[in-house]
């Protein structure tokens, strides 16, 4: 991991969870899963909009 997630985020076994997703959730989010084999990078902007807290829960999952 490059750097620390915002506050409300998780990662956990490949799998970034954001509840109730806010701006501060906003931003670059990049994704590695490599085994003895290979290796596979992604990368997404993820863009919230509005001001207040959403019920909205968000999953970014890295398929492969």
């Amino acid at each position: 991991m490059y750097g620390a997630l915002p506050e409300g985020a998780e990662s956990e076994n490949g799998v970034l969870t954001i509840k109730f997703t806010q701006s501060i959730h906003g931003g670059t989010y990049t994704c590695t899963g490599k085994n003895a084999f290979n290796e596979d990078m992604v990368t997404v902007q993820l863009r919230v909009g509005g001001k207040q807290a959403s019920q909205n829960l968000v999953k970014l999952f890295l398929l492969t």
